[in-house]
């Protein structure tokens, strides 16, 4: 997987932004989050998708393929629900998703692409929003990122597993099955990039430690 796919998969999803602005309807605020910017901070995995963020959903409507006839020419697929519409193309996905904020953090970074200025979210915001809103269903990818980040960035992942400490029973459910499954399918999911490698083997182990020792350091301090 090329480092750099990312770029082609962005700039479809500002054309796509763009199409709805010369049709005159404006279009939504956005901020990039996710494991690409993640990938782009600390250069730890290689990432297939970009994650496009916003607060209001009634411009799903209008980004659905089956309401545009634009995008639907442009994907091989697509899949919906009530706050996200993943957009499936031939080199990656776009996921264009309204979710509340998790953090303090503000997205005050920003990225000058293809003539537009693109919000960047904080790393401690984009761990918080895996570590809260997929609990559950944590992907092996999400705990490398958190693992990677408590390495280069450890205050923004003591901050994420703070702040997601409300789904801190559905994390370590998920995170003891995750342990069971096979390493080779663990590790298929990651890709990981040069020295980091050598952490993704321990990842379950290293989450759920560093998990626990931010837990421990709250209750020291209360």
């Amino acid at each position: 997987m090329d480092e750099e796919i990312w770029k082609g998969l962005l700039k479809t999803a500002l054309a796509i932004l763009d199409d709805l602005d010369a049709d005159g309807v404006g279009g939504p605020e956005v901020a990039m989050g996710g494991g690409t910017v993640l990938m782009m901070r600390m250069r730890h995995r290689l990432s297939r998708d970009i994650d496009l963020f916003m607060h209001d959903a009634q411009w799903l409507a209008r980004l659905t393929p089956r309401l545009n006839d634009r995008i639907a020419a442009m994907v091989r697929d697509y899949s919906e629900q009530a706050n996200s519409i993943k957009l499936v193309l031939s080199d990656g996905d776009i996921d264009f998703i309204v979710a509340g904020r998790v953090t303090d953090a503000a997205a005050d970074e920003t990225l000058q692409f293809d003539g537009h200025r693109i919000m960047l979210e904080a790393t401690e915001e984009i761990l918080a929003k895996k570590l809260y809103y997929r609990a559950a269903l944590l992907k092996p990818r999400d705990v490398f990122d958190l693992v990677a980040a408590a390495r280069m960035f450890p205050a923004a992942a003591e901050a994420a597993v703070e702040a997601s400490a409300p789904r801190r029973s559905a994390q370590l459910k998920r995170l003891k099955a995750l342990a069971a499954a096979p390493s080779d399918q663990l590790l298929r999911d990651i890709a990981p990039i040069g020295e980091f490698a050598e952490m993704a083997p321990m990842m379950i182990d290293t989450a759920v430690a560093w998990i626990e020792s931010v837990d421990e350091k709250r209750r020291r301090q209360r």
